[in-house]
């Protein structure tokens, strides 16, 4: 509906009451999102048994996807000529950084168990 000077008048209440009803929803689920975030830290700090067929399935996973993605890397690579170097590449400089970190890990479990702070976990 127009008025006189031919602008849009709003005669319903209803497209605010959506707006706000859609506002209200988006914040509730960043709070859902965030409470969830916080409880699952919570959660996952606290110390547990490992168990080993979890850590079994990871291992098996993970190298299926490492094999899944070299495979379709290699595919691809019949379009883009440099796909499967560069995939080998970050998967060796990667593999270099996992080693890296699982040696100072073991370092400096060695350092603080002196100070019995720390559990060898490797």
């Amino acid at each position: 509906m127009t008025n006189g000077a031919g602008l849009s008048v709003l005669t319903s209440a209803v497209p605010i009451i959506l707006f706000a009803l859609l506002l209200f929803v988006l914040l509730a689920l960043a709070g859902v999102i965030l409470l969830s975030l916080a409880l699952r830290y919570r959660a996952g700090t606290a110390r547990r048994q490992a168990r080993r067929w979890v850590a079994s399935l990871n291992v098996w996973m993970t190298s299926f996807s490492a094999v899944f993605f070299l495979s379709f890397t290699l595919l691809l690579s019949f379009w883009v000529g440099s796909a499967f170097g560069f995939a080998l590449t970050g998967m060796f400089f990667g593999g270099i950084r996992i080693s890296y970190r699982i040696r100072n890990h073991r370092a400096f479990c060695v350092w603080l168990v002196a100070r019995h702070a720390c559990r060898q976990q490797y």
